[in-house]
């Protein structure tokens, strides 16, 4: 489903080179709710960017479906970007739009109209009831229902989830948690899961990948019977608890 072969990334900030990502390889399989964790500024956030083609490579390539990312022409680059839905940690909402027009508005990116879909997608995340809401009127759990239902509209394969959880209380976060669970089952959707919340990754994902400091240092298949050691660093705290 997605294979990243050698990727790097680096940025610079007043002449400074920082280097995000570090020749970091992974393949991530179809149907997979995959996790990837690391401490802040470990390059979680960077790698979906890459993925959604939200940014361009240093160095290495990305296949989605086998397909290179660098590789195609940008009408069929856009074709398969469309296939990857995206969700953030701060739901971005546009807050002068509706429930049902923020919901709608990837199909209208697209030069769709499909009411009957954003209504389905508003059921299946429990929101048809606030289908006129602002964003304003919505709670965080609320705003993140919404964005899953956005993200779900253009039917992606691939639902990519950036912290989704971090700013909403346990509650919210654990009914978050279980909505992309059912979007993996009934839909079919591989989920790539971001996150620095180990007992997330450990209760939800089959594998995760730790990266600290832009290197890839372990894949994991995610057990469920092991304690987190505080003292020690966050990859061994990560190898003890998911492994």
């Amino acid at each position: 489903m997605i294979k990243i072969k050698g990727v790097s990334k680096e940025f610079k900030q007043k002449k400074i080179k920082i280097q995000a990502l570090r020749a970091v390889s992974m393949e991530i399989r179809r149907l997979e709710f995959f996790g990837i964790v690391g401490a802040s500024g470990s390059g979680k956030s960077t790698l979906l960017k890459l993925i959604n083609g939200l940014d361009d490579l240093t160095a290495g390539e990305i296949l989605i479906d086998g397909d290179s990312l660098k590789d195609i022409n940008k009408k069929e680059r856009r074709r398969k970007i469309q296939t990857i839905g995206m969700i953030f940690q701060q739901f971005n909402l546009l807050q002068n739009l509706t429930v049902r027009q923020n919901v709608g508005l990837p199909l209208k990116v697209q030069g769709k109209k499909n009411p009957q879909k954003v209504k389905e997608m508003l059921a299946f995340v429990g929101m048809e009831e606030h289908i006129n809401n602002y964003p304003s009127q919505l709670s965080g759990g609320q705003k993140q229902r919404v964005a899953i239902a956005r993200a779900l509209t253009t039917a992606p394969s691939i639902l990519l989830c950036d912290e989704p959880t971090s700013a909403l209380d346990e509650h919210n976060g654990h009914e978050v948690m279980k909505l992309l669970k059912k979007t993996q089952e009934e839909f079919g959707t591989t989920i790539v899961f971001v996150s620095h919340e180990l007992e997330l990754i450990k209760q939800w994902c089959n594998r995760a990948a730790i990266l600290e400091e832009g290197r890839l240092l372990a894949i994991v298949d995610v057990s469920k019977n092991q304690v987190v050691n505080s003292e020690t660093s966050y990859y061994q705290k990560a190898m003890d608890y998911l492994t």
